[in-house]
């Protein structure tokens, strides 16, 4: 089991900072209808589960049994509530004509509950970008074009791109054979991510390609602000995996949202790739303090099994 955290604001959190209420134009609402379409494409439903799931072990969806009673050990089971996540549950293994978009959508499989979704769907029970956006785009006419790492972007002719950009791409993770291409366009849209599209858009600054970009690029950059930690179960015949990735989740209090998120039957590979969580510290102390800990301690919490 795998439990993730970190802190999140709502929008209105957000718009009281000094930062957003500098912003300009109508971007509250503006972005409130854009979560709202986002749901309704990415068809988001709450992870079934029946209310007695955090009475009874026993019964199916462990994982949020356990997290239901973690939340009550904590005082905070009011704030327990199931995932919004874009997963066709219908009849599990069974392949169905698409159930969302009035038939114009890829069919669809009913989620078998392997706990794989992170690392890839092999079902097709998950609503990916190939099932929406990118499914629609291009029955629109619109051109994707897959293994391409964008590398730098140019204005054509005139400085503030009036007359277009050149954009060069590779392919990603080629040592030898890296498929270099320029691609030409009217206008671009950066959509790389948080981390991404800063790191492109910077890159683009420092080279001189696009030297208006703002100086404050980057200063308001914010990621997931996640921390994953590794917790395990004494049995695994309880198989908390069977399950949807991310089932649940509370808020121990209003900075901090903890979720149960699992990686499948053999996520416990990526143990290998963790180590002790230790506290403030440099590269020296820190591995000492790990290695001082010995065997980490496995214990109870407000009866959970």
């Amino acid at each position: 089991m795998i439990t993730r955290s970190g802190g999140r604001s709502s929008p209105s959190t957000c718009s009281t900072r000094a930062a957003w209420r500098l912003a300009a134009g109508p971007w509250r609402s503006a972005s409130a209808t854009a979560r709202r379409s986002a749901s309704t494409l990415s068809t988001d439903a709450p992870a079934r589960a029946s209310a007695a799931v955090l009475d009874d072990p026993t019964k199916a969806f462990v994982a949020r049994y356990a997290l239901g009673r973690l939340a009550t050990h904590f005082g905070v089971a009011h704030t327990f509530n199931r995932t919004p996540v874009g997963i066709y549950f219908g009849e599990p293994g069974k392949a169905v004509p698409d159930p969302y978009f009035g038939g114009a959508g890829p069919q669809r499989t009913g989620c078998k509950r392997c706990g794989a979704c992170m690392v890839g769907c092999r079902e097709g029970a998950k609503n990916t970008l190939v099932k929406n956006y990118l499914w629609f785009a291009e029955r629109k006419g619109v051109e994707i074009i897959p293994d391409c790492e964008v590398t730098d972007i140019r204005p054509l002719g005139a400085a503030d791109g009036s007359l277009g950009y050149e954009v060069d791409t590779v392919r990603p993770g080629a040592w030898l054979r890296r498929g270099s291409r320029t691609i030409t366009a009217k206008g671009v849209v950066v959509a790389a991510g948080a981390l991404g599209t800063n790191r492109l858009l910077a890159g683009c600054k420092l080279r001189g390609s696009l030297p208006r970009i703002s100086d404050r690029l980057g200063h308001l950059v914010r990621t997931n602000s996640e921390s994953l930690l590794g917790v395990t179960f004494p049995d695994d015949r309880l198989a908390p995996w069977k399950d949807v990735a991310i089932s649940a989740s509370f808020h121990p209090d209003p900075d901090t949202h903890i979720e149960f998120v699992t990686y499948g039957r053999h996520g416990d590979f990526m143990s290998n790739l963790t180590t002790l969580l230790t506290g403030k510290g440099t590269r020296v102390t820190r591995p000492a303090e790990a290695l001082a800990a010995g065997e980490p301690r496995v214990s109870s919490c407000g009866g959970l099994p």
